[in-house]
């Protein structure tokens, strides 16, 4: 009999309790046995009647985050230049034929062209995703317009320049840099140098190292010094700090009487917000150059502590959660008993077991000599039925004190 054959009888055969058949496999439910409506289901009546369309369920769907809408350029416009690596590439072949100029003076000056067409922008992205902008202005970013070129002296010949997260440590950052950009001297510009990891005091933050306002022009000398320059001071174990340089141009002279902490260094007169700062002074500063660096601890920083800050120098040690250990089975399945067994024992009694052993090897009166030159070559590896058998955990644990492995490393 023919499956089709099979199935038509059982719909007829059923009809009455499941409806009326259109064909063998679509059917009505009769009117008895209908689900509830739509409004006895809770749904509103005014849903029920007019429908949602599909635009306005993604309307409603869409959820709107403040801090998003709280995110916007408070430095200068920027426009990029979509046909930038081009143009770079065309300014470099066409100095590239003349051999009067150096490559230095080719790199420079298409280096020149990247910083007009694409340079902010790409500084941006590179603050971006080490946090600037989140830990310094609260979301806020800027274009970093202005070049702005930071170099500690390395020795008479060479520098250390600061780029745009490269590291530099603690020893080679002792004395204030050397800072460059260009202005004409009718222009008042601020400087500060923060670390938004390194506040000891409060995490929520910033430490100031430097900071200089009412700078005219590009000299720095003639600036008012608020905060004098602090060398970094990243404690032993809290990695890698960003040290951060922020150039902002001022619409004129400010005050900045409350800002200042000249030859201080307590560090609670040092906690710092550039946001703070920013919110105080916006109609008056705005971000134009950036620049930052990742510093981390060498034997630098404990001078710095004990003379400098004149401090006790701390040190952070990571605090690891316990290792998990799954509970304990009666017959573990295809797990070496001795080491399976070993993880629910007292780490007393282990280090015990092993200090016995430890102390019957070693002898007062004359050096310890061990058995053999080669313990490795002397295992031995027989079957159950061979005179020397040993089972296979006695076996692995020789081998781990031979060769000191685990718990047997401290044997001599």
């Amino acid at each position: 009999m023919a499956v089709s054959t099979i199935i038509g009888r059982a719909c007829r055969r059923n009809a009455n309790i499941l409806g009326s058949i259109k064909r063998w496999y679509s059917i009505e439910p009769p009117e008895s046995i209908s689900g509830p409506k739509l409004g006895q289901l809770g749904v509103p009546d005014n849903l029920v009647k007019n429908p949602l369309s599909f635009t306005e369920k993604i309307a409603n769907r869409q959820i709107v985050d403040e801090e998003i809408i709280k995110v916007h350029n408070i430095g200068f416009p920027f426009t990029s230049k979509t046909a930038s690596y081009k143009n770079r590439l065309k300014t470099y072949k066409k100095y590239s034929s003349k051999t009067e100029l150096s490559e230095d003076d080719r790199i420079g000056r298409t280096s020149k062209a990247w910083l007009e067409e694409e340079g902010p922008l790409h500084k941006l992205r590179i603050a971006e995703h080490f946090g600037i902008f989140e830990h310094l202005f609260e979301g806020a970013y800027f274009y970093p317009i202005e070049k702005l070129v930071v170099a500690y002296d390395y020795d008479h010949d060479f520098v250390s320049p600061v780029y745009y997260g490269n590291r530099i440590y603690p020893a080679d950052a002792q004395k204030a840099p050397l800072v460059r950009y260009a202005s004409d001297n009718n222009t008042k510009w601020s400087l500060i140098l923060t670390n938004p990891d390194g506040n000891l005091i409060d995490n929520q933050s910033e430490c100031l190292h430097w900071f200089i306002g009412n700078i005219p022009g590009n000299n720095i000398e003639k600036g008012d010094f608020l905060c004098n320059y602090l060398p970094p001071f990243p404690p032993r174990g809290t990695g890698l700090h960003r040290m951060v340089f922020l150039l902002f141009k001022q619409s004129g002279e400010i005050n900045f009487e409350e800002e200042r902490r000249t030859n201080s260094v307590n560090l609670q007169q040092r906690t710092f917000k550039v946001a703070d700062l920013f919110k105080k002074h916006s109609a008056d500063l705005t971000p134009a150059g950036l620049s930052f660096f990742q510093t981390e601890y060498d034997d630098s920083v404990r001078e710095t502590f004990h003379k400098t800050l004149d401090m006790k120098e701390p040190s952070y040690e990571y605090d690891f959660d316990p290792f998990y250990i799954s509970p304990i089975k009666e017959y573990p399945h295809k797990e070496p008993f001795d080491k399976y067994y070993d993880r629910y024992r007292d780490k007393k009694d282990i280090g015990e077991e092993v200090l016995k052993l430890k102390m019957k090897m070693m002898s007062p009166f004359k050096p310890y000599e061990p058995e053999f030159k080669y313990p490795g070559a002397h295992e031995h590896y027989k079957t159950q039925w061979g005179k020397h058998y040993k089972p296979t955990w006695l076996m692995r644990r020789e081998m781990m004190m031979n060769r000191r492995l685990a718990q047997y490393k401290s044997l001599p």
